[in-house]
């Protein structure tokens, strides 16, 4: 038998296995030792003489009963000696069935600890399927999230524009004002122009009276028109104190909007330093995220140390194979490790709690800076209102003396409709104020969204911590799966050691019926790798990457891959539906299709809907790679 045999015979087939059952068992049930002993009495033949009348040694096992098939007459010995024959036979047969109940006794508790496995797997198998739905309902809910998340931040780049623009807004409200002090500068020169004016009438009249001493005969012809001219002077300087009275109150005015443009430029720079502050909080969510893909890298770390532990109970698992005895030290070694990942996830529990603390109270003071915010607003809201109120009863006080003012007072009211456009424009930078403290208010909400997307991150690590566990359990599945192939296959010999000893006592037919046990084994094994070859002596397998231990054989000529029970090639992992991909052999070779999976089917990294394979094809089927081997049969 070749190695490339001896290795596929390590799992025989149930129906081989079988078929050399009952085999041996009719070849026991045809030799009858009972009738041939009696037959052997009845002669008196001594089967020994045909070994050249040589008596067994005192410690070796009885030869067995033979007889010549071709004369059909067995071989004469003396009773006495076949007595003692069969008292060792007896004595022989005694011990065999003390280590027959020994075997029975060890069977039967296998054969519990099998039942408990199993039962174990069923429970285990049908959380995983709860499990496995619940994760591809949670990837899609993270997806919408990540969807709302960009959202978000365009319209934060959105609300970050119009800032821009209300910054510009200010700048042109400062030009404005600059504009109304130049408007000033040119009243002030206006005022200085008409002292001269006044300075100049005052030098006629003191003129007029030089004339008048000089010529007093003019005096009189000319004393009406003095008269009239000191009524012009009184009334210039009547108008002029008039004048420079609303210049005062121009110049008051200017200085309360000068006042009022300082107050809210402090204003403006107080909403701009409640800004800082929560982009600086906005910051510190930013980083509290860098820290949990901190945290989540740490747990992929994990994982991969959780597959290196998984290789190390593969080994300890094909150590299995070889002794039984093993089998329940690696399970004490893996109760050891469960322990250790149990006490490792309360660990990242208490993380998450002491994450959701931490979220509370950044929450907590939020809305405590959110709430004095709005307080200040609403306080400066209320003070800009009694200035308007007492800046509109000033306009209507100056708006009825400009109705008894002549030309210049109309020159006033112009100015004073120049104030009110000025009050008009305070109203709307007032507005604006407003609006961009429901910006502020907005901008609180979007602080409160990011809270709720901090949330919703401590709800995909839940997730993530859920997917963990589950791949824990995914793991503990497979390795009871290893223990019960193993276990299975222990039966297997047993029952093999059962059928040969519980006819122990015909040891005439063993060596012969041995040999033909194991040329059935032979064909058996032959026969099946006849099935798993094609029809040009091929054999194709499906090698999983980076284990090559684990193989898939394609056995028929369709077979289906997924993660349900009914498959032929079932694979329990992520990504991987129910009915996956379907394996088709034909004429022309082993080609793949996909069955309408989630996640598609790839061929060489490239995805595939139906494609045929060829030697070294790597399959791509969710986290799975499988590399398609074709092995020639020898000749």
């Amino acid at each position: 038998m070749s190695k490339k045999n001896k290795n596929k015979t390590t799992r025989p087939d149930p129906d081989i296995a079988d078929a050399g059952g009952d085999d041996v068992t009719a070849t026991f049930e045809a030799l009858d030792l009972d009738s041939i002993e009696s037959k052997a009495k009845a002669n008196g033949h001594d089967v020994a003489t045909e070994r050249g009348h040589e008596g067994p040694a005192e410690h070796d096992a009885p030869e067995p009963h033979s007889f010549d098939r071709k004369s059909d007459v067995p071989t004469i010995r003396s009773l006495g000696r076949l007595e003692e024959d069969l008292m060792r036979l007896q004595q022989s047969w005694a011990d065999v069935e003390q280590q027959l109940s020994a075997k029975d006794s060890e069977i039967a508790y296998l054969n519990d600890e099998r039942e408990v496995h199993i039962a174990a797997f069923r429970s285990l198998q049908s959380d995983l399927d709860e499990q496995l739905d619940e994760n591809d309902r949670n990837l899609e809910q993270i997806a919408s999230l990540e969807e709302r998340m960009r959202e978000m931040e365009s319209r934060l780049e959105d609300h970050n524009q119009i800032v821009a623009g209300r910054d510009v807004e200010i700048d042109q409200l400062k030009a404005a004002v600059a504009d109304e002090q130049q408007r000033y500068e040119v009243l002030h020169s206006e005022r200085d122009r008409l002292k001269d004016d006044v300075a100049e009438a005052v030098a006629e009249r003191q003129k007029a009276l030089d004339n008048s001493k000089r010529i007093e005969q003019e005096l009189l012809n000319k004393k009406t028109d003095m008269l009239d001219l000191e009524s012009y002077i009184d009334r210039r300087k009547g108008e002029w104190d008039q004048l420079t009275a609303k210049l005062d109150d121009a110049k008051a005015a200017i200085a309360g909007m000068q006042s009022e443009l300082e107050l809210r430029e402090r204003t403006i720079s107080q909403h701009d330093e409640v800004a800082g502050v929560l982009h600086s909080k906005i910051d510190e969510l930013k980083q509290q995220c860098a820290e949990l893909d901190g945290r989540r890298a740490e747990r992929e770390l994990a994982n991969k140390e959780l597959n290196q532990l998984l290789s190390e109970k593969t080994t300890e698992l094909e150590a299995l194979r070889k002794e039984r005895d093993d089998a329940t030290e690696g399970s004490k070694v893996m109760v050891t490790r469960i322990q250790d990942q149990q006490i490792r996830i309360s660990s990242l529990e208490q993380e998450v709690s002491e994450l959701s603390g931490r979220i509370k109270q950044i929450r907590k003071t939020a809305d405590d800076e959110v709430e004095q915010a709005q307080r200040r607003a609403r306080e400066e809201v209320a003070d800009y209102a009694k200035r308007l109120e007492a800046a509109e009863a000033d306009a209507d006080r100056r708006a009825q003396a400009a109705d008894h003012a002549e030309k210049r007072a109309a020159d006033a009211e112009l100015e004073l409709k120049r104030n009110d456009d000025a009050m008009e424009m305070l109203r709307d930078v007032n507005k604006q104020l407003e609006n961009r403290l429901i910006d502020e208010s907005s901008r609180v909400s979007e602080i409160s969204d990011e809270l709720s997307r901090a949330h919703a991150d401590k709800i995909r690590l839940q997730t993530e911590y859920d997917s963990f566990q589950n791949d824990t359990e995914q793991r503990l599945e497979a390795n009871a799966e290893l223990i019960a192939k193993l276990e299975s296959e222990l039966d297997m010999r047993n029952a093999a050691i059962e059928a040969l000893e519980k006819n122990a006592d015909k040891l005439g037919a063993i060596n012969a019926d041995i040999q033909k046990l194991d040329r059935l084994i032979v064909e058996g094994v032959q026969s099946s790798e006849r099935r798993l070859s094609t029809m040009t002596g091929r054999t194709l397998t499906l090698a999983v990457e980076g284990m090559p231990h684990i193989k898939f054989p394609i056995y028929k000529s369709c077979m289906t891959i997924g993660r349900g029970s009914d498959t032929d090639i079932q694979l329990r992992r992520k990504f991987i539906s129910r009915r996956h991909a379907r394996l088709t052999e034909d004429a022309d070779g082993v080609r793949i299709e996909d069955l309408g999976s989630k996640n598609g089917v790839y061929v060489n990294e490239q995805a595939v809907t139906d494609s045929y394979l060829h030697d070294g094809d790597i399959v791509d089927i969710g986290e799975v790679k499988l590399k398609f081997v074709e092995e020639e049969q020898a000749a």
